[in-house]
C-alpha cells in the first residue's frame, strides 16, 4: 500500500496510454494498466482510524485480482459463470469485478441499500455462484436468502481468498470479448429488475472512449494536468461510475480517490483535492444548496458581494460559450480578480479547490443550478446514456452554446448513431421530436434469459441493431440532441394535447421547499400536481428545529413533521401552491398544474417509489396516491395535505 496525506505530493506519471487497439477485455485492460502505470496510485481510500488516505497501486490491484482469479478457479468457477458482489465503492469491490475478468465470469453488483428480497430475485435470476459482501451485517442479511457461498470482506474472507490464489501456480482462462462482462440489474420505473447484459467489447469500447474524449481531451487543452484525481461518489454497482470512473480513469492511468459516504463527499473533497467530478444532478443541487443557505444568513453587505461576484462569474462563463460577447470592462475585471479571491474561491474550496472540470449524467441538470457551477469557475459538460448502452451515447461539446439550451445532450460519441423516429420506426425529420435509437459497439447484448423484453427495445435497420431509449428526443441538423421527455411517461389530456411530465417535475423541485413533484393528466381536462415538501427548508422557514433527510427524500422525525402541520397546515399549501406557480410560470398554460396536492411523505426507496438512481416509479406513485390525485379532480380544496 501506498500511504499519501498530501494532494500536491510530487507524483511521477507514465504519459504512455494504453493503445486502444491493444486491449479487447478489461482483463486485458487492467493488466496493461498494471503493467504501464505499475508504481502509480490507482485507487485511494480515507483509513477510518488513523484518518490517512491509502492507495493501491496499478501493479498491486492488478496482482491482487490476479490471485483472486486463480482462487475462483480453484473453486471451479470460470467462463460463462457468474459472480455478484454487495458493496459501496471500494478496492475490493474493484479486486472482485477484475478477478472475475480473470476466469472469464461476469459481474453482478448489487447496492447496499436493495432490501435482501431484491438481492435473493437477482442471485436466483443471474445464477451467480458466489457472493461478496463488506460488512458482517450484510453478510447475515445475504445469508438469509441465498444458499450460495458468501465472502465477507470485513471478516477476512477476501484475503484469505487472494492468499490462496497468491500460492497457485494454475493458468488463467480470462475473458473473451463477446463474454458477458457484467449483469447490470436495472428495473427502470415500472417492473422488477432486469438483467442488462454488457460485454468485454461494450464496456471496453465505452472507457476508452470516455478517456480519449473527455478526461484525455482536457489534458491536451490544457484544462487537466496529468495525473487527474476524481472523487468518487457515483455507485460502481451503476453503470455510470463504472465505466467512467473505475474503468475509464484505469485506462489512463490516473487516480481514483473512494468517497467512504456520499454524506462525507463534502469533507472528504477538501482531503482528497480531486482535479474532476463525476456527479448527477443531485450532488449539484447540494452545492448550489448550499450557497444559498449560506447566503441567506449574510448579511446586507455581504450578500450584495456575493451576488456580484457570481454575476461576474456568470458573465465570464457565457463569454466562453460566445465569443461574440463584449469582453469585461477593467474595471470589471479588477473586480472579479478580487471577488473571485474573497468569495467565489471558498465556494470551490468547499470541493477541494481544485476541481476543474464537472461531468454531469444520469439525469440533466437544471440551468440555474449549471449557471451557478461554471460561475463559480468549474466548466460542466452533461453527458447522455443508459445503462443499455455502457452507458454513454452523447457528450456535449466544450464551450458549445447549444450546452446551453434545456434538455442539451451534445452530439454522439465517435462510433455511435443516434435517430428520432415514430412509432413505426420511420426516422422523423430534423427539428421534430420522436424517440430517439441508437446504434453502435455500447449497444447491449440484451436482457438476461427475458428475449421478449430484448425484442421490445433492440431491432434491425440495415443490419445495424438499434436501442430504443425511450426518451423522446428532437434532433438538429448538426447532430445536436436534446431530450423532451419520456416516451412512456408523455401522455394525453382531454383536449388532445401532449404532456411531458419530466421537464416540469423537474423544474418544480428546484424550489428549495419542494423536494418531489409528480404531475399528471392523462385523458383529463387539465394537469394535477403532487408536492412532496422538502421538510428540512420548510421546517427552517417556520422556525422548527431538528428536521433531517437522513436518506434521500427521507424526512425525520416524523413527530416534526407532524408538529409543523398542525401549527402551519394553510401556511404550508398555500407556500407549495405559490412554488409551483413561481416555478412552472414559464410552461404552456395546458401543461401547468391548475391544482396542487401536498403529500406529508416523499416519495422514496423505503416505500418503493424510486429506482437506485432516484428516479420516479410513476406506476407506483399512482397506485399509492390515487385516491389524492383523484380528490384534486373533485369539487374540493385546491390543496390537500395527504399522508
Amino acid at each position: 500500500m501506498l500511504r499519501h496525506t498530501a494532494r500536491n505530493t510530487a507524483r511521477a506519471f507514465s504519459s504512455t496510454a494504453i493503445p486502444a487497439t491493444s486491449v479487447a477485455t478489461l482483463h486485458e485492460l487492467g493488466v496493461a494498466a498494471g503493467d504501464v502505470y505499475a508504481d502509480q496510485k490507482s485507487l485511494g481510500a480515507k483509513d477510518a482510524s488513523s484518518g490517512e488516505w491509502t492507495w493501491t497501486s496499478y501493479a498491486e490491484r492488478n496482482e491482487r485480482a490476479q490471485n483472486l482469479g486463480r482462487a475462483l478457479a480453484q473453486k471451479s468457477i470460470g467462463r460463462g459463470d457468474r459472480v455478484a458482489c454487495v458493496s459501496k465503492n471500494r478496492e475490493n469491490l474493484a479486486c472482485t469485478m477484475y478477478g472475475a475478468y480473470a476466469v472469464g465470469a461476469a459481474h453482478v453488483p448489487l447496492y447496499e441499500q436493495q432490501k435482501p428480497a431484491e438481492w435473493k430475485h437477482i442471485l436466483e435470476d443471474s445464477g451467480a455462484k458466489l457472493l461478496f459482501v463488506s460488512t458482517s451485517e450484510l453478510a447475515e442479511a445475504a445469508r438469509q436468502v441465498t444458499d450460495i457461498d458468501v465472502v465477507c470482506f470485513e471478516d477476512g474472507g477476501l484475503e484469505a481468498l487472494i492468499n490462496e490464489g497468491s500460492g497457485s501456480d494454475l493458468a488463467l482462462d480470462p475473458c473473451r470479448p463477446d463474454d458477458a462482462a457484467a449483469l447490470i440489474y436495472t428495473s427502470g420505473t415500472t417492473g422488477r429488475p432486469k438483467g442488462v447484459e454488457l460485454t468485454h467489447s461494450n464496456l471496453v469500447w465505452n472507457a476508452l472512449t470516455m478517456r480519449d474524449g473527455m478526461v484525455d481531451e482536457l489534458v491536451s487543452v490544457g484544462c487537466l494536468k496529468t495525473p487527474v484525481r476524481s472523487l468518487a461518489v457515483l455507485p460502481w454497482a451503476h453503470i455510470y461510475g463504472q465505466t467512467l470512473e473505475l474503468h475509464g480513469m484505469l485506462a489512463g492511468g490516473h487516480e481514483v480517490a473512494l468517497c467512504s459516504d456520499p454524506t462525507q463527499f463534502l469533507d472528504e473533497a477538501k482531503e482528497a483535492k480531486p482535479d474532476v467530478l463525476f456527479a448527477v444532478p443531485a450532488l449539484y443541487n447540494k452545492i448550489y444548496d448550499g450557497f444559498r443557505a449560506n447566503r441567506r444568513g449574510m448579511s446586507d453587505g455581504k450578500k450584495a458581494l456575493a451576488d456580484k461576484a457570481i454575476a461576474l462569474g456568470s458573465a465570464q462563463a457565457k463569454r466562453r460559450y460566445d465569443s461574440s460577447l463584449p469582453g469585461p470592462s477593467f474595471v470589471e475585471k479588477i473586480q472579479h480578480s478580487i471577488l473571485d479571491a474573497l468569495i467565489l474561491k471558498k465556494v470551490r474550496g468547499a470541493l477541494g479547490g481544485e476541481v476543474k472540470f464537472c461531468g454531469n449524467g444520469g439525469a440533466a441538470v437544471s440551468p440555474s443550478v449549471r449557471e451557478f457551477i461554471e460561475a463559480i469557475g468549474i466548466p460542466m459538460t452533461s453527458g447522455y446514456g443508459l445503462t443499455e448502452t455502457s452507458p454513454v451515447l452523447a457528450k456535449e461539446q466544450p464551450f458549445d452554446p447549444k450546452n446551453l439550451l434545456p434538455g442539451s445532450i451534445g452530439k454522439a460519441l465517435k462510433g455511435v448513431q443516434l435517430k428520432c423516429i415514430d412509432p413505426d420506426n420511420n426516422e422523423v425529420p430534423n427539428g421534430e421530436p420522436g424517440e430517439l435509437v441508437a446504434s453502435g459497439p455500447g449497444v447491449m447484448r440484451g436482457y438476461w434469459k427475458r428475449p421478449e423484453e430484448t425484442s421490445e427495445v433492440l431491432y434491425e435497420d440495415n443490419n445495424e441493431i438499434w436501442f430504443k431509449t425511450g426518451d423522446r428526443c428532437v434532433m438538429e441538423a448538426d447532430g445536436h440532441v436534446r431530450v423532451v421527455g419520456r416516451v412512456k411517461e408523455l401522455y394525453k389530456l382531454a383536449n388532445g394535447k401532449y404532456v411531458a411530465p419530466a421537464p416540469l417535475e423537474d423544474t418544480l423541485a428546484r424550489s428549495r421547499f419542494i423536494a418531489q413533484a409528480f404531475v399528471y393528466g392523462e385523458n383529463k381536462e387539465h394537469n394535477v400536481c403532487l408536492v412532496a415538501p422538502d421538510w428540512v427548508n420548510v421546517a427552517n422557514k417556520f422556525g422548527v428545529e431538528g428536521v433531517t433527510m437522513p436518506a434521500p427524500f427521507t424526512f425525520e422525525p416524523r413527530a416534526k413533521i407532524e408538529e409543523l402541520l398542525e401549527n402551519h397546515r394553510t401556511e404550508i399549501v398555500h407556500l407549495m401552491e405559490a412554488e409551483v406557480e413561481y416555478h412552472g410560470s414559464k410552461f404552456k398554460s395546458f401543461e401547468k398544474p391548475e391544482r396542487v396536492g401536498v403529500v406529508s411523505e416523499g416519495f422514496n426507496a423505503a416505500r418503493g417509489m424510486v429506482t437506485p438512481k432516484l428516479s420516479v416509479k410513476r406506476a407506483a406513485v399512482l397506485a399509492a396516491h390515487q385516491l389524492d390525485i383523484d380528490g384534486l379532480y373533485g369539487d374540493g380544496e385546491d390543496v390537500a395535505v395527504a399522508a
